[in-house]
């Protein structure tokens, strides 16, 4: 018997499970904790970013010529990670744990979301490599 892909694939989404107060406590302080590490990290490469593009010196333009010969790599590759994590945080907000289950496997808990930020990530950079022969 063959079964079509659209059948083995499917994705579910449960709502929430009732978590006890410190497992909720816990959780919501990792979240504040990583959002203020990831705003920090931002916030330097924003910094170091306007240093190195505005700064005058000679050796400052090495990043400027980057960006303008591998542009896709130096901006495009850290915004489809970012991307791709929006999807995934969105989808968890909106319809909770993310369940994948796909040729087989089943992902779920901490993997769901891990699996879906990949299948999300790589298909952007190949979105991404197969438009650059266009430009």
């Amino acid at each position: 018997m063959m079964v079509s892909s659209a059948e083995e694939a499917s994705v579910t989404m449960e709502p929430e499970s009732t978590d006890s107060n410190s497992d909720r406590g816990l959780r919501k302080a990792a979240d504040i904790a990583a959002l203020s590490g990831a705003t920090l990290l931002g916030a330097y490469f924003f910094v170091w970013l306007i240093y190195h593009s505005a700064s005058t010196k000679s050796s400052a333009g090495w990043f400027t010529q980057t960006i303008e010969k591998h542009y896709a790599a130096t901006i495009g590759v850290p915004l489809s990670a970012v991307s791709a994590l929006c999807v995934v945080v969105a989808l968890r907000a909106t319809a909770g744990p993310v369940e994948f289950e796909a040729f087989g496997f089943k992902f779920r808990r901490a993997s769901g979301p891990l699996v879906f930020w990949l299948i999300c990530f790589v298909a952007m950079v190949w979105g991404e490599w197969l438009l650059w022969t266009l430009v």
